[in-house]
């Protein structure tokens, strides 16, 4: 079997699976009157695109630029493009997403599928399983899925084997597992900061709404005694605060979602890191010491399950 290596040049399509929020009106009344209720749809496909070349330069595998082809750098294995898949724009007839530039920050793009028997300083090198076409993991919800095509060309062509298929299979288990892992912590995170600030901000309005009250109550009594008009400062001071008390749940839920999804995103970031730095010692502890930049934690998988397809094949012989 053969393919086209990825290069730098590169460039993917992908369909993610995320939650599309926006707010709502309730007709129920809530602690203290009608209230914005926010409301959290099924899962819907977003559009994102991107080069292989974009994103944080940290995440890339691109073999330090020393290997180049068709004038290109050369893509290993784990190479991410992260934080800048755009447009991350909803495909079905949905509102808008307001999470959209969050998602767009969240972003993410792995190649897994590479040739164990081409290997750079980064590892191994990464090969389009479909020849031109590549198939990438993509950022999804509630976890990283096969759900991007990478488009490649040029003229170096490499072999890959069943081994390297499984090999980029288990890998790519491996990524939606720590991906749903982090992404449950960082809902939780999120939903504990989302709901501490929508309850303070109940609290702030009741007050506002009882300051309302009282001052309304007291320009009507000042009317009704001939004191005052109803016009007077009093009950437009009443009517601004009632106003405000009533608007509060719109501010309320943007400034959640500014503040908690952000903190989801630290937190996932923190464990991504985490976990990879565990799996990195794992490797660093098999081969025996330092650990050098083209050890690959399924390079011997896919070696061995070639080398048992080659026994086999001898013994058949």
């Amino acid at each position: 079997m053969q393919g086209l290596i990825h290069k730098s040049s590169n460039w993917f399509i992908q369909i993610d699976m995320h939650k599309l929020i926006y707010l709502s009106p309730s007709l129920s009344a809530g602690p203290v009157g009608p209230e914005l209720t926010l409301t959290d749809s099924a899962l819907v496909p977003h559009f994102g695109a991107g080069r292989l070349s974009f994103g944080v330069t940290g995440y890339h595998q691109d073999n330090d630029d020393l290997v180049l082809a068709d004038g290109a750098r050369v893509i290993s294995r784990a190479h991410r493009v992260r934080r800048c898949i755009v447009p991350h724009w909803p495909v079905s007839i949905v509102p808008p997403n307001p999470r959209t530039p969050l998602l767009i920050l969240a972003s993410d793009n792995k190649i897994e599928m590479a040739a164990a028997s081409v290997v750079g300083p980064d590892g191994p090198v990464g090969v389009a399983i479909f020849y031109y076409v590549g198939v990438n993991m993509a950022c999804n919800e509630p976890l990283m899925m096969p759900t991007s095509l990478c488009f490649t060309g040029g003229t170096v062509v490499v072999g890959f084997t069943l081994g390297d298929i499984l090999a980029a299979i288990l890998m790519s288990l491996l990524d939606a597992l720590i991906s749903a892992v982090v992404q449950l912590v960082g809902s939780i995170v999120n939903t504990v900061i989302f709901k501490f600030i929508t309850g303070f901000v109940t609290v702030i309005q009741a007050i506002l709404f009882v300051a309302a009250a009282i001052k309304g109550t007291g320009a009507i009594v000042a009317w009704l005694a001939g004191g005052a008009p109803l016009s007077g400062p009093l009950l437009a001071a009443a009517l601004t605060e009632l106003a405000v008390g009533f608007g509060i749940d719109a501010g309320a839920e943007i400034i959640a979602i500014i503040i908690a999804e952000p903190t989801e995103m630290v937190v996932e970031e923190l464990l991504a890191a985490g976990i990879g730095w565990i799996l990195g010692k794992g490797v660093e502890a098999g081969s025996g010491g330092e650990m050098d930049s083209s050890d690959d934690l399924f390079t011997p998988i896919s070696e061995g399950i070639d080398a048992m397809m080659a026994d086999s094949e001898l013994l058949g012989a």
